[in-house]
Order: structure tokens, then C-alpha cells, then sequence
């Protein structure tokens, strides 16, 4: 019954992260807005919104415009599902793979498995407006902190002074490598998005996150290089490897450091 909750959740979510992703960096009404079709700009009647569902049977096209619909809509609301259903099952067996999903289940019970969907949820976007549009929203940056600290508080957690040392710490290498590279080399979203993130992970996954963040970014560098989609002086936004990275420490990260620092 609960696998079925977080499907439908991941689902719905889904729909409402392709529309914050859309709306939030054009300044569009993302709370009471209809959607509407990019191009004929219609109002998309519920029954053509159902996530994923309603693109297989419009095949992919607006019923009124025919126009081509994005496969970013069904995509998006793919991926986060199946964030949310590994989410679940990591979130039951939490003892063999995260010491953060076991802090967060030990003290809040079954609220703590919604609490880290919404966690994910609002990362996921981060990530999609990032990766369109190079920007992080401040908006969403403070809401993450603000949910994560009080949680903290609420629970409380006496490591929330070490996660905001985590968090900190990160945020200021990450300015230091913006101010030394002239704002080329990183921006000031990755920054601001470091304090919420370090905070959430603690000590020491924090330090694991942020070396993980800079290899994956690593690797789909050369990867586009080699591909020939991208130069040697071409921007890449950084905050997708950061919440990637996040969500994979979040999740796995325990299991991890077992496996790369034996104790």
C-alpha cells in the first residue's frame, strides 16, 4: 500500500516538477497558473495532464494545436518516480545503507520516508532548472534549509552544529574556487545550495558527497569533450552533479564508505 502511495506521489510530483522547473526561472505564476501548451498557449484540460498516461495516449502531440509535446514532461516524471520507489526501499532496509535514512526513521517514523521524498522532490528541481538554465533558484535554496533545519531542531539532533559546519565549509570552497576563477569556474547558486546539502549529510558524508559531485562532473566533461558537445570553454552547470551526487550519498552513501574506507 505504501509502494503504491510513493508511486502515485513520484507521479504527481513528477507533473509538478516539470511545471516549477518551467515557470520559476520565467517568472510565471507557478501556484495558481493552468498549464498550457507551449505553443498554441491553451489550457490543458486534466484529463490531457495525467503524468505520463496522457502523452502515450495524445502520442506525444497537444489535442488541440497537434503540436509535438516535450518528452522532458514524461521524462521528468519517470525519473522522479523511480527516485521515490528507490527511496522506499532503501528507506526500509535503512540499517544496511544509510546512516541518514536511519536518523531521520528512528525519530520521525513513517513521516521521516515523506520528509525525504520532499527533500528529493525540491533537489530534483534544482536539478532540471540548473541543467535548462544555469541558475539555482535562492527560493527553493531556502526552502530546503529552512525544512532541513527545523526538522533538525524538532528531532533534536545534536549533529546540526557539525552539519552546519559541513555545509558551510563546502560553501565557502566552492566561493573560494568562484572568486579565484572570476565566477567561470563555479557560481554562486552551487554555493548557497552547499549549506542546506552539508547540512542534511553531516559528517563524514559530506566530504564524500562533495568528491563525488566533482568526479561525476569530471567525467561527463571529458565525456563531452571527447563527443565534441562541448569545448574547453564551455560553461557546464555544477548543481546537477551536486544534487545527483546528494541523493546517491543520501541513499547509499554508508555502504559506500564501507566499501571505499573499510573500518
Amino acid at each position: 500500500m505504501i509502494l503504491l502511495i510513493v508511486i502515485l506521489l513520484g507521479l504527481v510530483f513528477g507533473s509538478f516538477a516539470t511545471a516549477l522547473s518551467y515557470r520559476i526561472p520565467r517568472s510565471l505564476d507557478w501556484v495558481s497558473g493552468r498549464s498550457k501548451c507551449t505553443k498554441c498557449k491553451k489550457d490543458i484540460s486534466w484529463y490531457d495532464n495525467i503524468p505520463i498516461i496522457s502523452y502515450i495516449l495524445l502520442n506525444g502531440k497537444c489535442r488541440n494545436c497537434k503540436g509535438r509535446i516535450s518528452l522532458r514532461y514524461p521524462l521528468i516524471e519517470f525519473c522522479l518516480t523511480i527516485v521515490f520507489v528507490i527511496t522506499y526501499f532503501v528507506w526500509i532496509a535503512y540499517p544496511q545503507g544509510s546512516q541518514v535514512m536511519g536518523v531521520y526513521r528512528n525519530t520521525l517514523g513513517l513521516l521521516s520516508l515523506f520528509f525525504l521524498l520532499t527533500i528529493f522532490f525540491l533537489n530534483f528541481v534544482i536539478l532540471i532548472i540548473d541543467y535548462e538554465n544555469k541558475i539555482i533558484p535562492d527560493e527553493i535554496v531556502f526552502l530546503l534549509l529552512t525544512i532541513m533545519s527545523s526538522t533538525l531542531l524538532i528531532i533534536g539532533d545534536k549533529n546540526i552544529y557539525l552539519g552546519l559546519v559541513c555545509g558551510f565549509s563546502v560553501a565557502f570552497f566552492l566561493l573560494l574556487i568562484n572568486l579565484l576563477t572570476k565566477g567561470k569556474g563555479m557560481g554562486l547558486g552551487d554555493v548557497k545550495l552547499a549549506i542546506p546539502l552539508g547540512l542534511f549529510l553531516g559528517y563524514p558524508l559530506t566530504l564524500f558527497w562533495i568528491l563525488l559531485s566533482f568526479i561525476l562532473g569530471a567525467i561527463v566533461a571529458i565525456c563531452l569533450l571527447v563527443l565534441g558537445k562541448a569545448k574547453r570553454k564551455s560553461e557546464i552547470a555544477f548543481g546537477p552533479f551536486m544534487v545527483l551526487s546528494f541523493i546517491i550519498v543520501s541513499l547509499f552513501g554508508s555502504t559506500l564508505l564501507r566499501l571505499f574506507i573499510p573500518i
